[in-house]
């Protein structure tokens, strides 16, 4: 089956791949000859789509038997690449920023490629709390790789992230043997028993206003503003989430600006303030601007 989704205006293939392809060693999804192939779950049903660019569009096979939807498949790799977003106005907004102005040359074309799956997103933005990338994307893989299903196909591996049923039959040990500090463990776990349970849903927080959703958010383990905002701009898909307390978003700005130090609390609400509507899209191409040297999730 092929499906080809029209690409929209201030899109670049080349730019999502970047963000896609850092370097890091990625379990979810495998990068070959600028085509990605990655194992999807999407309301208990799998499958395994290769997605590459053609002319003005997207397009995605679906490599492995099954009945999932083609609907199905469009609705996720268009909120996945952030698609149906039009971004006129945040181009508009930075074509007269003095910060953000300098990278839109660059860098035209990247979406925020989102984490579609609420748990996902917050267990892998609590894996990356306060350690280094390459270490972040170490435990993700023993985790997934200890507790997760997967597809074979042409003598490759696949991986889909643990559901939290999954993950509800690991205890604190299984996590501590493959480096998971304590706490994390913990955290992790008690993600595990409160989506197993059903006492958190993705839609109900998207109805909310991004405070409110903070606020819901911030309820849970080892979730705190950062983690939350991290959420909120790439699962939840809020485009006011602004991680202030983020240091590659810190130092993207202070490098921008030409000074030794970082921006204070008070010059960051202020390009909140003036970044109103954006702040997600503000934020990511700060991130980009650190190219390799980037240290955000």
């Amino acid at each position: 089956m092929h499906i080809q989704i029209p690409i929209p205006e201030h899109f670049s293939y080349k730019e999502c791949l970047w963000y896609l392809d850092r370097g890091f060693d990625e379990c979810l999804y495998t990068i070959k000859n600028e085509r990605i192939y990655k194992a999807v779950s999407i309301n208990g049903q799998k499958a395994l789509l290769e997605i590459s660019a053609v002319p003005n569009a997207l397009q995605i096979s679906k490599l492995t038997t099954g009945a999932m939807p083609e609907l199905a498949i469009v609705d996720y790799v268009n909120s996945w690449f952030d698609l149906e977003r039009d971004l006129s106005g945040f181009y508009a907004l930075a074509a007269n920023d003095p910060l953000l102005n300098q990278l839109m040359p660059k860098y035209t074309g990247l979406r925020l490629i989102g984490i579609n799956d609420l748990f996902e997103a917050l267990c892998w933005s609590v894996i990356g709390q306060q350690i280094n990338l390459k270490f972040a994307y170490k435990l993700k893989r023993a985790l997934v790789e200890r507790f997760g299903s997967y597809e074979d196909f042409e003598g490759d591996r696949y991986f889909y992230f643990p559901s939290p049923e999954e993950l509800s039959t690991a205890t604190k040990e299984d996590l501590l043997s493959i480096q998971f500090s304590r706490q994390k463990a913990d955290y992790i776990l008690k993600l595990a028993e409160v989506f197993a349970e059903n006492k958190i849903c993705k839609s109900e927080l998207q109805q909310l206003s991004l405070s409110e959703a903070v606020v819901q958010l911030s309820t849970l383990h080892g979730i705190g503003a950062w983690t939350a905002n991290y959420v909120a701009m790439r699962c939840l898909r809020f485009m006011d989430a602004f991680p202030m307390g983020d240091a590659g978003l810190q130092n993207a700005i202070r490098s921008l600006w030409g000074q030794k130090e970082k921006p204070t609390m008070v010059q960051l609400q202020l390009l909140s303030r003036q970044w109103s509507g954006w702040q997600a899209y503000a934020t990511l191409f700060l991130w980009r601007s650190l190219s390799e040297k980037t240290d955000t999730i």
